[in-house]
């Protein structure tokens, strides 16, 4: 790969962008469908994927296990675990790295995804924990992040109630 230059998605893509491509990219991680259907439903938006493979090789697993994870690669019948990210290419742009990290997650959240809800607020929490009022900037990121998390947490209690009514229906 030498000689290539990789940008990172967020800053070449429009939110809208990395909105559509990361829920795509959650009903494959969630198995709703598989790599072949990614591949078509990217390609449809005039998206080519490719998907840049986890190393395996330092990593403690049976043979057999190894053995499937390789078979799989080899016949691009991924799993969403067996991805350590992708390289999407288009008319519009090259060599995008893609990865559900934090941009992602933040605009999944914001769709009302609760498990990405809940991720945010896990990442929010993990900032307020290793961060402390030293100045000014600082102190008001963190009351923007206190406020994020109860925004979120307030969803989610509306889902969980929704959910609950609908439960009780049936």
């Amino acid at each position: 790969m030498v000689g290539k230059k990789y940008i990172r998605y967020d800053e070449a893509l429009t939110d809208n962008e990395i909105l559509t491509y990361s829920q795509i990219i959650n009903q494959f991680r969630n198995g709703e469908i598989d790599f072949s259907d990614l591949k078509k439903i990217f390609l449809s938006y005039g998206v080519a994927i490719n998907p840049v493979a986890k190393d395996i090789s330092n990593k403690f697993m049976t043979i057999s296990e190894a053995d499937s994870i390789k078979k799989r690669i080899s016949e691009q019948k991924y799993l969403y675990n067996d991805i350590n990210h992708f390289i999407l290419n288009s008319n519009n742009f090259k060599n995008i790295v893609f990865v559900i990290d934090y941009k992602a997650i933040e605009l999944l959240a914001n769709h009302g995804i609760p498990e990405y809800q809940k991720a945010m607020i896990s990442i929010l929490m993990k900032q307020l924990n290793c961060s402390y009022n030293k100045n000014e900037k600082i102190a008001t990121e963190r009351s923007k992040w206190k406020r994020r998390i109860a925004e979120l947490e307030s969803q989610l209690s509306k889902n969980d109630n929704i959910d609950k009514k609908i439960y009780k229906i049936y």
